[in-house]
C-alpha cells in the first residue's frame, strides 16, 4: 500500500487539460494477490526453454488479442515431430506460505485438420523441478475440435483477436 501521485491529462477538439491528484492505495485480504505474472513482453524472462531434439520449439511471437503484444509460442504448422516434447519451464516459486493458490493462463490454438493432434500439458513439480507429477491442465486435441480455439485452418495461425483465445469466445 502506500500513497501515489496520479496524473490525468485529456485532450479533443475543444482543448486539453491536465491534473495531478494523490491516491491512496490499500491491500484488501478479500481479493487475491498476483504472486507472479508473465506476458512475455520481454522475451522468456526467467523462464526455460527445453528442446531435446534441437528442432523447432518455443520462441516468442508478435500476437493480438490479449494483454499484450507478444505471446510464449510453438510453431505446431511447420513441426511434424510425432511425440516430440518441448518444454516451457518456469522460475521457482516457494508458495510455502501462500494460501489458496490459484494458476491461470490463456491459449490460442488452431488445428489443421481433424487428422493431427496436439497437445499442451501444464504439470507442477512439488521437488524443486525434479519431477513433475501434477498436472494443473491436460489440453489433448482429440480430432473433434475439443481444444482448439479457432477452426480448422491450412495456413500457420497467429492469433490477432480477443475470440481467438481460450475462455474469450
Amino acid at each position: 500500500g502506500g500513497s501515489y501521485s496520479v496524473s490525468l491529462s485529456v485532450e479533443n477538439s475543444q482543448g486539453n487539460d491536465f491534473t495531478t491528484f494523490t491516491v491512496d492505495v490499500e491491500q484488501d485480504d478479500n481479493f487475491p494477490k498476483v504472486v507472479y505474472y508473465e506476458n512475455f513482453e520481454d522475451g522468456f524472462g526467467g523462464w526455460d526453454v527445453e528442446n531435446s531434439d534441437n528442432s523447432i520449439g518455443w520462441e516468442i511471437a508478435s500476437i493480438g488479442g490479449v494483454f499484450g503484444s507478444n505471446a510464449a509460442y510453438v510453431n505446431n504448422y511447420d513441426y511434424d515431430a510425432e511425440g516430440q516434447t518441448d518444454a516451457l519451464v518456469s522460475p521457482f516459486f516457494d508458495l510455502s506460505d501462500q494460501a489458496d493458490i490459484r494458476f491461470s493462463f490463456e491459449y490460442a490454438y488452431c488445428r489443421y485438420n481433424n487428422n493431427l493432434n496436439d497437445q499442451l500439458r501444464v504439470s507442477l513439480s512439488t521437488d524443486g523441478g525434479n519431477t513433475f507429477p501434477n498436472i494443473l491442465f491436460f489440453g489433448n486435441e482429440n480430432g473433434s475440435g475439443n481444444f482448439a480455439t479457432t477452426p480448422d485452418n491450412l495456413n500457420a495461425f497467429f492469433p490477432n483477436s480477443a475470440t481467438d483465445w481460450c475462455g474469450a469466445g
